[in-house]
């Protein structure tokens, strides 16, 4: 009773607050206020506690209204000035208020008790209120004080468990109560209110974290507890979903008991939590919690084991060190005694992550220890024994993993007393939002400058939902944290948010970055600028004698340097150098020069981001339209009216737009290059653990003071495939961790490990395809009979491509039903997967169709010279026979059909539901391949 009279000044202050509404707005005077005061002082000394309003209503001087009056007026300005109702309107906090009850408490008055079922929501409007814990040995130690503004109650509401704390008054004190219909229906129909509370509940987390980190403990076992500890990111489920409160309720279950437990889970997964949980809900929670990933251990004084090691007599006495200790002198390197987990946590809880991946001889060790609780030290004599708790963790099928005889039967046995699993996130995207309102304040806590991220914006969470999530929280987190690092505002944009994780590199790769040259090649200031100098000037010439030279195709080069040379060597870049053109195109150069001059460039619209690909297909199309109608490859003016149409829009996006928006979404020749680039040798790409790790500021992305960030909105962190990536060297300017890398890989690798077909693929590609057809037909006597009977050649030109199109697409669509059976992935359709299939014939085709310009008519280029400065050089031509050019058309066709098949059998064998299809369907796979190659064959065959 003392120490709570020393906070008799506190509670005065606290109580008159009442007193300053009422003067505030004429209620009362200052007189008849200090009077009740002291009186309900006087009382107070007594041990009786009377509200100041009954005091002031004895006087009869005031009136049960005036009072209510009062309060309702200082429960509004404490709810407006509370964290959780900060940016809510007047009428809002109005409306909300009808919904709560007002109690006044006395003090050491207990609200709640720990482990009682949460009811409601609290918030303190005056006095003060203690939140503490009690251990099974009847501590009490201290969570907070909470004071008037504040609320409590929450967390238990939130997740759906008991209260894990008590809630007693310290003052007499007044407060508004929520009850749990009220509390969800707020939240439900506040988001704002709903990120608050999430936000203080972390901020809480957050305060415990530093307080446990501050602390000094004198044992090395019990600071190792704490830092592992830590790693908990979420403490809690979070979620409201049927399968999350399954979960829950077999959580309590296995916490009930001190069986064994298995938690299994697809790769990222909170399975960790969930074994954080169960021990927090047991008997062991004031007990020690260590995990151990079986995969990745790392001994003192030896460091990590290797992968290669797997199996082998190193790894199991590395993982029965880290679980049983060793003796001084077991190892080479150990100097001292060892600790293991099992003997720090005697009393606790013991996660064994990933055990799918213990030796045969560990699960055997662990089995013993499970069926008599004792154990050997690794170089140990004596038995030692423990009773902490195993809680195991997979993502594997450990059924399977018995009968190839992979992991001990007996032990699965043992572990499976209680088995859980947990749902991935596609099964749960209803929690989508709260977990991503919880993990942005996480994360923004972990900022070094506490950046202030409010939400995310409806456009960038449907991104968010539109996704499965194959890496589950994992990879939900490192999205989120990136989005923190790379937002500009207070909400994150879907320009922040990079979604997908970047699948394995190919089999065989060599990083060419790490050859010295080829680095610093990259990094020069003459990459990619002087290349850019060299190809403008070029470009420069060639509009010079466009627009100002002969309008014979015989007596100006620049169809020559368009057609014969550039159009060939384009298409022999995507294949050695994915879209390397792009980062020295003239065009892309000078919507960079224009981008460092002016005022501040819009960003990206909307409409362009969203739809760009269907106005780069279009433009594609128009493209190929006019070079047929227009007989562009033999028409100067056209060809550089062609050229000089490229160069106005990147004109026009370097005015107005940042970075490359041209290149980025609307070039169609860009898009074209994208698509093709998956056959590529090259690929550029990044070492995902240092950039989900170690990298803090996205400098690839972002740019730094000397240069700027990737051109088209991208980072080597999200590169799944060469279609965002121009290798324009930047990233490896400006990453200080060395984690780029320019691998030389299998060519189209990207195009089979696919997990799910890119939208600019499967929207493309029947683009491609019904382009190729039309070009193939343009020449055949058929279309020339109409073209001579036809008005417009424009028109007949333009409905030809169109249905050649839909003959494509049709195509596709078809063949994908032929091609694939069941697959595995119901969200994948079989015509996006043919599309990739089918690309590497759709190569073949552009290669072959510019070989023969390439051959037949740039050897004319030195007679067309001349021609054009009146000089004969008749006698340097050179050109390939028809004979030549056709048996190198055929046989580069043949080798892109041999690749489209080879590629669809393997998209087939990861994507098929295994034993799908009979076998008419089997043998009937191959056959829209082969019908488009024999159509291909044809075209050039007979041309």
């Amino acid at each position: 009773m003392k120490q709570v009279l020393k906070k008799q000044p506190d509670e005065g202050f606290a109580m008159k607050k009442l007193g300053e509404y009422l003067i505030e707005n004429d209620i009362c005077d200052k007189a008849l206020l200090d009077n009740a005061l002291q009186e309900q002082a006087q009382l107070h000394n007594k041990g009786i506690f009377k509200p100041l309003g009954s005091l002031l209503m004895d006087s009869q001087e005031i009136s049960q209204q005036d009072i209510d009056k009062a309060i309702s007026l200082m429960h509004l300005n404490v709810l407006s000035n509370s964290v959780f109702f900060q940016n809510i309107s007047k009428e809002t906090l109005l409306e909300t208020l009808e919904g709560a009850q007002f109690r006044i408490v006395p003090e050491d008055s207990v609200i709640f008790s720990q482990g009682e079922e949460p009811e409601s929501f609290f918030i303190v409007i005056s006095g003060s209120v203690k939140i503490f814990k009690t251990s099974a040995d009847g501590q009490e130690s201290i969570v907070a004080y909470l004071k008037e503004g504040e609320g409590f109650g929450e967390v238990s509401l939130l997740t759906g468990e008991p209260h894990s704390a008590s809630a007693k008054t310290t003052t007499p004190t007044s407060l508004l109560v929520f009850s749990k219909k009220e509390f969800h229906s707020l939240i439900e129909s506040h988001p704002d209110i709903s990120l608050a509370l999430i936000k203080g509940f972390a901020s809480r987390l957050n305060q415990k974290d530093e307080e446990i980190i501050r602390a000094e403990e004198k044992e090395k076992a019990y600071q190792q507890f704490v830092s592992q500890e830590s790693e908990l990111s979420l403490p809690d489920l979070i979620g409201q979903t049927r399968t999350i409160n399954n979960l829950r309720k077999k959580i309590n279950k296995a916490a009930e008991n001190d069986l064994p437990a298995l938690v299994q889970g697809d790769p990222g997964t909170e399975k960790l939590v969930v074994a954080g949980t169960i021990h927090k809900n047991s008997g062991r929670a004031s007990a020690p919690f260590l995990a151990m990933d079986a995969e990745d251990i790392t001994i003192e004084g030896y460091g990590a084991i290797p992968d290669t090691d797997s199996n082998t007599l190193q790894l199991e006495m590395a993982q029965s060190s880290v679980l049983f200790g060793h003796e001084e002198g077991a190892f080479s390197f150990s100097k001292t005694r060892g600790l293991g987990l099992l003997q720090i946590c005697r009393q606790g809880t013991v996660v064994i992550r990933n055990i799918d991946k213990l030796t045969k001889g560990v699960q055997e060790k662990i089995y013993n220890y499970l069926l008599d609780g004792t154990f050997m030290t690794v170089g140990g004599q004596k038995s030692i024994v423990s009773n902490a708790r195993i809680i195991a963790t997979t993502s594997e099928d450990l059924e399977k993993f018995v009968s190839e005889e992979r992991f001990n039967n007996k032990l699965l046995e043992l572990l499976k007393s209680n088995s859980l699993t947990v749902p991935p996130i596609k099964k749960r995207k209803s929690d989508l939002r709260l977990l991503v309102d919880f993990i942005i304040i996480m994360e923004c806590f972990k900022t070094p400058d506490r950046k202030l991220i409010k939400g995310i914006s409806p456009e960038a969470y449907q991104r968010i939902m539109e996704y499965d999530w194959p890496g589950n929280m994992d990879e939900l987190q490192i999205v989120i944290r990136r989005a923190i690092n790379l937002a500009q505002g207070e909400y994150l944009i879907p320009e922040d948010v990079f979604i997908g994780i970047a699948p394995p590199k190919g089999k065989y790769t060599i990083n060419l970055l790490q050859s010295a040259r080829v680095k610093a090649f990259f990094k020069s200031r003459f990459y990619p600028l002087g290349l850019q100098v060299v190809t403008a000037s070029v470009f420069s010439l060639i509009f010079i004698l466009a627009f100002l030279g002969s309008r014979s195709p015989d007596s100006n080069v620049t169809v020559l340097l368009v057609w014969a040379m550039w159009w060939p060597m384009l298409t022999v870049s995507w294949l050695v150098g994915a879209r390397i053109w792009c980062s020295v195109c003239p065009m892309g150069a000078v919507n960079d020069l224009l981008n460092r001059v002016g005022k501040k460039k819009f960003k990206v619209p909307a409409l362009i981001r969203d739809h760009g690909i269907y106005l780069s297909a279009i433009g594609l199309g128009v493209i190929i339209w006019a070079e047929a109608a227009s007989k562009m490859p033999y028409s100067p003016m056209a060809t550089g009216l062609l050229l000089l149409s490229i160069a106005a829009f990147a004109v026009l996006s370097g005015i107005f737009y940042e970075r490359r928006l041209w290149c980025r979404y609307l070039c169609p020749l860009g898009r074209l290059a994208a698509i093709f680039s998956g056959c590529s040798i090259v690929e550029w790409r990044s070492n995902s653990s240092i950039c989900n790790s170690t990298c803090k500021d996205n400098s690839c992305y972002k740019g730094n003071e000397t240069t700027k960030g990737c051109p088209l909105y991208q980072g080597p962190f999200s590169l799944s495939s060469n279609q965002n990536c121009i290798l324009c060297g930047n990233c490896v300017k400006t990453c200080p961790n060395d984690s780029p890398a320019l691998n030389l890989r299998m060519p189209g690798h990207e195009l089979w490990a696919t997990i799910k077909p890119e939208k600019v693929t499967t929207i493309f590609v029947p683009v491609i395809l019904g382009t190729q057809l039309f070009r193939g037909i343009e020449h055949t006597s058929f279309v020339q009979t109409l073209e001579a009977n036809t008005h417009s050649t424009w028109l007949l030109y333009g409905l030809l491509l169109l249905l050649c199109i839909a003959i494509s697409y049709g195509f596709i669509q078809a063949a994908g039903n032929v091609s694939f059976a069941k697959l595995k992935n119901k969200t994948v359709k079989k015509g996006e997967l043919f599309t990739h299939a089918i690309i590497p014939l759709a190569f073949a085709f552009e290669f072959v169709y510019q070989l023969k310009p390439l051959l037949t008519r740039l050897g004319t280029f030195f007679p067309v010279l001349g021609r054009q400065f009146g000089i004969n050089l008749d006698f340097l031509s050179v050109t390939a026979s028809p004979g030549i050019v056709r048996f190198w058309q055929v046989a580069f066709l043949l080798g892109g059909m041999a690749l489209s098949y080879l590629f669809l059998q393997i998209l087939r064998r990861r994507h098929q539901e295994e034993k799908a299809g009979g076998l008419l369907f089997n043998s009937l796979k191959w056959l829209p391949v082969m019908l488009w190659g024999i159509i291909y064959l044809g075209i050039f065959m007979t041309g």
